[in-house]
């Protein structure tokens, strides 16, 4: 009997985002050149966009690829020939593809090389650092307004940063179904039929950001955040996970509503193996990949539905997905864009299925 092999490639599987309606009509073109790093860059395409994302400052222009954080960010990009390059929030280059990408997933490595944000105090992101050479020897640093310095390591960030996310389990006891607070409190007890689930953050990560707890007919009757305080809801769609790779539950919490939608109605009981996976998470619709999961994925189909679990025709990123590929975001910072190469084109979409970038690096 073939077996389940788990490796750290399957969790791209669940890189997702939120979402927009359809793609407009007409976009502007303008060609930029950013001097601000000390890489010799060319130029690139940026597309203006009518994507109107979130933005911590509404005095100022909204940006071509916005981080959720709002204000400047850098993003790393994949070059024609395998290295990593830089962008910035705009679209504009900052760095030639030059570094090397992260290969944290191989385990049979002979060396170990990431790519990391830095953060400030206030857990903002503040610079990005990437590494260079054969094997990774050279660090180098860039901070948010592109200019770079050679560095030993990647930055120590406080120490409340780094375990922001390793106090939850304390606050469950799963004996009883109670969860308790940073003072091991209790705060809310299960009742009858109702079960307390970890929350994953998505794009699916390896740590946990808060918890919920559903009744018997799937309904979010109580969500608590990786502080053991009340889950803050937001304008905009947040998205978790239950973290199962290979046919889980996602949770969608908006203006303190909650939706639940449970990937295994998806699942063929009667064959070995059988998975759906979510490719892409919008606030209206999610991409979905069924097939076999052994040491690879044998898809099966490729579909999108609603949050009713509904199929649906119109999604604008379908155009953009093909049987063995999935579309990757640009990072923690940006969900919301997509790596696609695509009629000969390569660079970031947004949900709309509108280019975003379009790399023409060297």
């Amino acid at each position: 009997m073939k077996k389940l092999f788990l490796i750290a490639l399957s969790l791209a599987c669940l890189l997702c985002a939120c979402g927009g309606p359809e793609a407009a009509e007409e976009t502007n073109i303008t060609t930029t050149e950013s001097a601000a790093t000390t890489e010799e860059v060319s130029s690139t395409e940026v597309i203006t966009s009518t994507e109107e994302p979130f933005t911590l400052d509404p005095n100022r222009q909204m940006a071509i690829m916005e981080p959720l954080q709002g204000g400047p960010m850098l993003y790393t990009f994949t070059g024609r020939n395998g290295k990593l390059g830089l962008i910035n929030q705009d679209g504009e280059l900052v760095a030639q593809p030059q570094y090397e990408p992260s290969n944290t997933w191989n385990y049979s490595a002979e060396y170990s090389v990431d790519v990391k944000y830095s953060y400030d105090e206030n857990g903002r992101v503040n610079g990005i650092t990437v590494q260079k050479g054969e094997k990774g020897e050279e660090f180098i640093h860039y901070t948010l307004d592109g200019k770079s310095r050679k560095v030993d390591g990647f930055p120590e960030n406080s120490e409340r940063i780094i375990n922001r996310n390793e106090a939850l389990f304390s606050y469950m006891d799963e004996s009883t179904g109670t969860i308790l607070d940073a003072d091991q409190k209790p705060i809310y007890t299960t009742r009858p039929g109702e079960k307390i689930i970890i929350l994953k953050p998505v794009p699916y990560e390896l740590r946990y950001v808060g918890l919920v707890v559903q009744d018997e007919e799937g309904n979010v009757v109580e969500a608590i955040d990786y502080n053991g305080k009340p889950t803050q809801s937001k304008p905009e769609a947040q998205f978790y996970s239950d973290g199962f790779l290979f046919g889980g539950t996602f949770y969608q919490l908006k203006d303190g509503k909650w939706i639940a939608l449970d990937l295994r109605q998806y699942i063929k009981p009667d064959i070995e193996a059988h998975s759906a996976i979510a490719l892409v998470i919008t606030e209206k619709w999610v991409i979905v990949e069924t097939g076999q999961c052994y040491f690879d994925m044998e898809i099966e189909e490729i579909f999108a539905i609603d949050w009713n679990g509904n199929r649906i025709d119109d999604c604008p990123l379908m155009p953009f997905i093909t049987l063995g590929t999935f579309l990757h975001g640009a990072g923690e910072q940006g969900p919301n864009y997509y790596w696609v190469e695509h009629d000969g084109q390569r660079g970031y979409i947004n949900t709309k299925g509108e280019w975003l970038f379009i790399d023409n690096s060297r």
